[in-house]
């Protein structure tokens, strides 16, 4: 077998980075291409479909297909993206073609993906001949991060309508004790996992959720119960010693309970 005959398969012919980007135009490649896409909202065109994303996403464009990405000119996206061509890139294609149809994976953790195209980039630009292994391997590299993003998005979408469901407690009774690390051991996952999950379905750390429920349902008691001592209320929302809530409720407003009402209520 004649030397780095594997890397002739798989040849990085191009690494790039878009800022900015919001229309698009339809267009085709000859070559197929992998990313990361970040900012918010965006959307995928092709001659038959359009498919709504929200980013981060890793993204895939496939040659001879007629595509084009828009996002609103009030939220820019950004593309991180290599070129590859070869057998190896191929094979690849058609993998990620029948995995991914519609071009995208959603993507939860970017900071792998961009430390291995910052690292592509670098080796792009600074190409060396008696190292032509490095660019083939980062596209490898690459690869695997996405079929690890993917499963880890399977693994916690079976958790997330038990996730829901401890939200809506929280939410239905915020002063209730909730264990969040035997919420975890239920599951059978780590606190950091649940947490991480926990984040991706509400937008806030078990903490910050619980946190939020309690000043919301305070305020509401604090306006609309005027016969409920502030004792009580505390109570109502978790907290058994006065001296705490008023912490806790100076915290999150600024003020204390009772200024709090005097300058929103009366």
């Amino acid at each position: 077998m004649p030397p780095y005959s594997y890397f002739d398969e798989l040849k990085v012919v191009f690494v790039g980075h878009f800022r900015n980007l919001h229309e698009g135009t339809f267009r085709k490649r000859s070559r197929f291409r992998m990313g990361l896409m970040t900012g918010t909202n965006v959307e995928k065109l092709t001659k038959q479909e359009c498919f709504q994303a929200v980013c981060p996403i890793v993204f895939f464009n496939f040659r001879e297909e007629e595509y084009c990405w828009n996002s609103s000119p009030n939220a820019p996206r950004e593309s991180f993206f290599f070129d590859v061509e070869g057998a190896r890139a191929n094979r690849i294609e058609t993998m990620i073609a029948n995995d991914f149809p519609k071009g995208f994976l959603s993507c939860r953790n970017t900071a792998p993906f961009r430390m291995i195209l910052n690292d592509m980039n670098d080796a792009f630009m600074h190409y060396r001949a008696t190292r032509p292994y490095q660019l083939p391997l980062l596209a490898e590299q690459f690869l695997t991060q996405v079929y690890s993003e993917w499963a880890a998005n399977l693994r916690s979408g079976k958790y997330d309508q038990r996730i829901r469901d401890t939200a809506a407690l929280i939410r239905n009774d915020p002063g209730t004790a909730c264990d969040f690390r035997r919420c975890a051991d239920e599951l059978k996952i780590t606190l950091i996992h649940y947490r991480r999950i926990f984040k991706s379905v509400t937008g806030l750390s078990p903490h910050q959720y619980q946190q939020k429920c309690r000043l919301a349902a305070a305020i509401r008691l604090l306006k609309n119960a005027e016969h409920l001592q502030l004792q009580e209320i505390g109570r109502i929302c978790g907290f058994q010693d006065p001296a705490e809530f008023s912490r806790f409720f100076r915290s999150q407003t600024g003020l204390s309970p009772q200024h709090y009402c005097k300058t929103f209520f009366e």
